[in-house]
Parts: C-alpha cells; sequence; structure tokens
C-alpha cells in the first residue's frame, strides 16, 4: 500500500476568557412550514430549501446503533446519533481513517472549564442535547453549565476530499465569566477493509501507512470546485422535500475510483463497512438509475466503472473486495449483466448522449486487455448472457448460484450443483425480456443492428418462456434440473412485476396476480 496524505485535518485548541454574551441560550424553534414529517426519532425541516432532519432521542431506544451517511464524491462522514462521527473513503481500497467511536470515550470535542473561584469542569460533545443531519452535513448542540456547545461538519461538493469543522461556543449572558479551553482531536485509526481479513493483519497493514497532517486555515482553501453536483432539476410540490432528502442521500456514498477511474456507488452497510466488499455489480448499477435524471454525469460514471469490473470476455463478476480485486468465488449470479444494460438504456434516453458509447474504456489491471469502447463492453456482456450463462431448464435464463436473490439456493433438499449447472430462473427471463426490450433500441442508435437484433430475439424468445410459467394463479419462480417448478405453492413476490413489465402476462393474469398479493402479502401489513 503505498502512501499518502489522506486528510488535512485542523487541529484547533482555543484558550481565553469569555465574557456573557448578549444572547441568551434559547432553543431552536421550527416553524410549521419547515416540518415536514414527524416521527418518534424526530422530525424534518427544509431549512434554505433544503431537506434536513432533526433527531430527538427516544425515551427507551432499541438500540444505539442509528446512523446516516453523508459525503462528496471523495470522501464519506458517517454520523452516529450518539454524536461521534467516521470517515470513509475508497479511491484505491476501502478504508476507514477514523472510525465512529461508540463507547464515547474519544469525543471528538473537549471542553475544560474554569470560573473564577477556581473550580474546574470538564465534559465533551458525546451524547448530545440536539442533532441535525442533512445531506453534506451534521450539527449537534449541547448545553452545559452554562455554556452552549455547537459543532458542524460539512463535506463540501465536488471531488476534494475535504471535511470542514466549525465549533461555536456560547456563554449563558448570566453565567460567570470562564476561562475556556477546547480541543477538536480527530484521531487518525485507519482500517482497511481486505473482505474476510482478520484483526492483526489489518492491524499491520495500518502500521504501514504514515500520515500527515497540518493547521490551515480556512483562508487557504481553495474555493474553485468545479461544476456543482447537486441535483439538475427541482421538483414543486409536496414530495419536493422526500425527493431532495434522496438526492442528497443516494450520491452520499459515491466515491471516485483510483485504480478502475470513475465512481463507485457502493451500497455501503455490513457489505462494504465492516466485511469491506462493494457488492453488488447490481446494487450500484441500481442505485444509479434515478441519476440519469438528477446527476447524469455520476451516472454515467457508476456505469463505466461497473463495467470495467467485468473480464474482456464479459463476465461481470459478483463485486469487488477491499482490495478492489473481483470476487468470484462466492457468488456467481446470472443477473448482473442485465443492470448494465438497463443503466445505459435509461442514461440514453434521458440525455439523448450517444457519444459517451464511443468513448473508450479500460478493463481491470489484472485482465492486461486493451481498452475498448463502453458500447464494445456492453456488447461483449450481452454475448456472455446469451452464451456463457445460457438458458436451463425449460428455456429459461440459467440460474447459476444466484439469480439476484442470493439466497435462492438455500433450501433443504435442493441439488445445488445440478442447480446451477441446468436450474432455471423465470425472475431472470422476465427481467430479461423487459431489459432487452429498451438495450436494444439503444444498440440500433449507435448503428449496432446485430447486437439489436440479438437483444430483440432474446426479450421475445424470454417473453414467450414467462407467459408458458403461469400456474392459474401466479407465475413460477424457478424451475429444478428436471424441470419441475419451485414457487407453485406459494406466491414468490420477486417475479410477478418482471412478468406483468416484460408483456408476459395476460391484463387479466397482471389483475389477478396483484389481487391476490393484496389479498394475502399486504393483508395485516403496516
Amino acid at each position: 500500500m503505498r502512501r499518502r496524505d489522506y486528510l488535512r485535518a485542523t487541529l484547533a485548541t482555543l484558550g481565553g476568557l469569555l465574557s456573557p454574551w448578549r444572547t441568551p441560550h434559547a432553543k431552536a424553534s421550527t416553524s410549521s412550514a419547515d416540518q415536514v414529517v414527524g416521527s418518534g426519532f424526530g422530525h424534518r425541516i427544509n431549512p434554505n430549501q433544503l431537506p434536513a432532519f432533526v433527531y430527538q432521542k427516544p425515551l427507551v431506544p432499541e438500540t444505539p446503533r442509528y446512523w446516516h451517511l453523508f459525503g462528496n464524491r471523495a470522501i464519506q462522514v458517517l454520523a452516529r446519533t450518539d454524536g461521534n462521527l467516521g470517515l470513509f473513503e475508497e479511491r484505491q481500497g476501502m478504508r476507514w481513517l477514523v472510525q465512529a467511536d461508540s463507547s464515547g470515550r474519544y469525543p471528538h470535542t473537549l471542553l475544560r472549564t474554569v470560573i473564577p473561584d477556581g473550580s474546574e469542569r470538564g465534559w465533551d460533545s458525546h451524547d448530545p442535547d440536539r442533532q441535525v443531519f442533512s445531506g453534506n452535513a451534521h450539527t449537534l448542540k449541547k448545553h452545559r453549565h452554562g455554556l452552549g456547545l455547537e459543532r458542524e461538519v460539512m463535506v463540501p461538493e465536488g471531488e476534494r476530499a475535504y471535511v470542514l469543522i466549525r465549533v461555536r461556543v456560547k456563554l449563558d449572558d448570566t453565567a460567570l465569566p470562564q476561562r475556556i479551553d477546547l480541543t477538536e482531536q480527530w484521531p487518525l485509526a485507519p482500517r482497511f477493509l481486505k473482505t474476510w481479513q482478520s484483526e492483526p493483519e489489518r492491524a499491520a497493514a495500518a502500521r504501514q501507512v504514515s500520515y500527515r497532517t497540518w493547521v490551515e486555515p480556512a483562508s487557504a482553501l481553495d474555493e474553485s470546485q468545479g461544476p456543482a453536483t447537486g441535483p439538475s432539476q427541482r421538483i414543486a410540490g409536496p414530495v419536493a422535500p422526500e425527493f431532495d432528502w434522496h438526492c442528497a442521500v443516494l450520491t452520499g456514498a459515491a466515491n471516485r475510483d483510483e485504480v478502475l477511474g470513475g465512481h463507485t456507488l457502493n451500497q455501503g452497510s455490513v457489505y462494504g463497512f465492516v466485511l469491506g466488499a462493494n457488492a453488488a455489480a447490481r446494487d450500484q448499477l441500481q442505485h444509479a438509475l434515478p441519476l440519469v435524471h438528477t446527476e447524469p454525469d455520476l451516472a454515467l460514471s457508476v456505469l463505466r466503472n461497473t463495467c470495467a469490473w467485468a473480464t474482456p470476455r464479459g463476465d461481470l463478476p459478483y463485486a469487488l473486495g477491499g482490495d478492489k480485486r473481483p470476487m468470484t468465488d462466492l457468488l456467481q449470479p446470472s443477473d448482473q449483466n442485465l443492470w448494465a444494460f438497463w443503466l445505459a438504456a435509461e442514461y440514453a434516453a434521458a440525455t439523448g448522449d450517444l457519444a459517451a458509447f464511443d468513448q473508450p474504456l479500460a478493463y481491470y489491471p489484472m485482465y492486461q486487455a486493451e481498452p475498448v469502447t463502453l458500447a464494445t463492453h456492453l456488447l461483449r456482456q450481452l454475448d456472455f448472457f446469451q452464451q456463457g450463462i445460457g438458458v436451463g431448464a425449460r428455456g429459461h435464463v440459467r440460474i447459476r448460484n444466484a439469480d439476484w436473490n442470493d439466497m435462492v439456493l438455500n433450501q433443504p433438499g435442493m441439488d445445488r450443483d445440478a442447480m446451477i449447472e441446468r436450474g432455471s430462473s423465470v425472475l431472470n427471463s422476465a427481467m430479461a425480456s423487459r431489459v432487452l426490450s429498451i438495450f436494444a433500441p439503444l444498440l440500433r442508435r449507435l448503428g449496432q443492428r446485430e447486437g439489436a437484433a440479438q437483444a430483440v430475439n432474446l426479450a421475445e424468445r424470454y417473453r414467450r418462456r414467462v407467459a408458458q410459467a403461469w400456474n392459474g394463479r401466479w407465475f413460477d419462480r424457478a424451475y429444478t434440473p428436471e424441470g419441475e417448478s419451485i414457487g407453485r405453492t406459494a406466491c414468490r413476490l420477486e417475479v410477478q412485476p418482471w412478468a406483468i413489465l416484460c408483456g408476459a402476462a395476460s391484463p387479466a393474469q397482471g389483475g389477478q396476480v396483484l389481487d391476490y398479493i393484496d389479498a394475502h402479502h399486504r393483508r395485516g401489513s403496516p
């Protein structure tokens, strides 16, 4: 792991005599116009026409493990509801720079106050009174002993790995003058997330990296951040706050990739933040779908990055490990390519940018393959989907060892090896029919007539196969190597909407299955 400078941190210790400010300490108010949604955990506000959430700690919390992720395209902040924060990035590998501490032993902000009689008090930012989470910032407030603390941690838009920290202290107008020592600390504690790595191995890797930190005045920061990365379109009306919130949260996990180029859009959770796996390829492709309307440059960047995972043959691996190497020994799903086709078609339809598909794109360095255009990447994936994945029982898409549902083969009595070799997925047949029907027009617009015809033929073939999977009440889920139905004794949800979307279900069949879902699956659901 080569040495790099990861963080520009401002570590400040402030000392001085504060006299009472003329502004009395008061509780922040929220107007009825700002409040959007309330719950047992707090309420939404809309300051400056941007969405935020005021967190209110439950009286009897079920768990302290609530958090919010925000960031720009270069670094992420994981904000915990106990006031502690962590820093995460994955430019060259998935790693924590600072892990969010849950014990309260290492709070970021420390205060020590001395009043005129010489009495000392010490407290910190852990377990604050009030917190506000927004798309690019976290603010906390805490009031103790006549002194108010407010700390805001913000990530500016763009590609710069900066985290900006502003700390304010206010003395109540009725409080005695106090001498205040304030320390803001962000101890670097690197944790490298090579998948399945042991704790001693992680510690050894951390010791091989050195960091430099220095104090830099705010005026020295370069304010030129390039184009804004916020939504390019705004939605008015009652859904606007929800829309803006999801736009911000969705892009909060985007991260520049200096190994493969472009950006990742890791789903995070236990996959990314604990195991250190960018899993699965389908997830970041799916997450990028709405970005074609809000941040199309990021959607394209995610598409290019994910296509670079694939082998020159077109096999898109399930995931990348924490060291960015392809993970192929765990899961080999048969749906991954479909998500790339879907995102490509949506991007072209939303932007009209066909030139993007003529731009060269390199493969993962370990493949030692020459770069080809993005269109060629996708055509090779189409060939792999038809030839490499192929068909199983009853002519449906072969299931391999997963088909979106990573646990689909974990059923008692199932012959896994036989299912991987000859079992089939009605779900993937239905999804393939729908996705390939919208991918084919893109290929025609790109002048790829042979590929377009290939996509049309596959879409129609699988549509007919799915239509034959109607069992009188709903659509079968899959088939065993011998062609026996899986999902006939109980309605499996994931296949039903795709069967409707691809046109395999007649209007009567579609209505019948939706009525069944409404009467059974949704019945009694909150």
